[in-house]
């Protein structure tokens, strides 16, 4: 009985044809994942190179806005790049 069920799904032109859309879309899958953490990748390192080049606290491995004085003050210009970015370009990095 489960080899006639087994032989009926394997030739069934709906079931196969459902079996090659999933298959095909299951490739795409892959390919938009890999575009995505492509794109987070670049985020990650354009971030990383604003940070180092705009904190004036160049022993910070990270910004740490809670215990920034220039932050508190406005005066980091790493934060006016990031909001520039943000703003004018749309590109949010803080969100990564």
């Amino acid at each position: 009985m489960m080899k006639d069920l087994k032989n009926e799904i394997l030739h069934d032109e709906i079931i196969a044809l459902k079996i090659s859309k999933i298959k095909k879309f299951k490739k795409k899958k892959k390919k938009i994942n890999d575009l995505i953490e492509e794109f987070e990748r670049y985020l990650k390192e354009l971030e990383g190179y604003l940070f180092k080049k705009y904190c004036m606290k160049g022993y910070l491995s990270e910004c740490e806005p809670e215990y920034c004085s220039y932050r508190i003050t406005r005066t980091c210009e790493y934060i006016f790049v990031i909001r520039f970015i943000k703003n004018e370009l749309g590109i949010d990095l803080i969100s990564i």
